[in-house]
């Protein structure tokens, strides 16, 4: 476990996009799924809290249009992530892995400390329509209160000795935690 979380970091940030918005999907997760007649495309009827997962542009699920995307330079992402007890959840809906306190991204000048990473299947956000098999959410928050998202697409593939460490560290229950130590 030793540098689990900046390799985890390390692993992500060649493929992550970054958000600033909270996904409208946790606002209630006993409301909505990712299938069937409460998935995504009726995310924005459940409750009128949920009005903006009906729009897709600041509230998932989001469809990122290629066309529209920024290219170019953007501001750095600056990760000086800490190893960390980390708290397992299965949800239900997510993976949830909270990160003790200490590791910080960088945003232009602003820092963001690492909360917790989420797992979604499927991903919850897509490109030009096109979604993966799986979403990593790094979720950061700033002292203000602000949230910073790092999404990141995952596909089966090679395996990566990362996700097996967490997956071999499941709760064996829906809700309950499984702490691991570093």
């Amino acid at each position: 476990m030793k540098g689990f979380v900046d390799a985890l970091a390390a692993t992500f940030v060649a493929f992550g996009l970054i958000a600033v918005a909270p996904s409208c999907a946790a606002a209630d997760a006993g409301r909505w799924s990712y299938t069937g007649p409460n998935g995504p495309p009726k995310w924005g009827k459940l409750e009128k809290d949920y009005a903006a997962c009906a729009a897709g542009k600041e509230q998932s699920p989001i469809d990122i249009p290629d066309a529209n995307a920024r290219k170019g330079d953007l501001p750095p992402l600056l990760f000086n992530y800490k190893p960390s007890p980390l708290k397992i959840v299965d949800e239900g809906h997510t993976i949830q892995v909270e990160i003790g306190p200490g590791s910080l991204l960088t945003v232009e000048g602003k820092g963001y400390e690492l909360i917790e990473i989420e797992f979604h299947k499927p991903s919850e956000y897509k490109i030009d329509g096109k979604g993966q098999e799986m979403e990593a959410h790094l979720v950061h928050r700033s002292k203000d209160g602000k949230l910073a998202i790092v999404a990141v697409f995952l596909d089966q593939g090679k395996e990566n000795a990362l996700i097996k460490t967490l997956w071999s560290n499941l709760p064996q229950t829906k809700g309950k935690e499984n702490v691991v130590a570093n």
